[in-house]
């Protein structure tokens, strides 16, 4: 199983830019 939620705020902890993208991904 792989739970891979990617947010914004995910975003701006790693390159620094506030982005508005979200990207939710769930595999079972």
């Amino acid at each position: 199983q792989t739970f891979n939620v990617f947010t914004a705020e995910t975003v701006s902890s790693v390159t620094g830019e506030l982005r508005v993208d979200t990207d939710v991904t769930v595999i079972t």
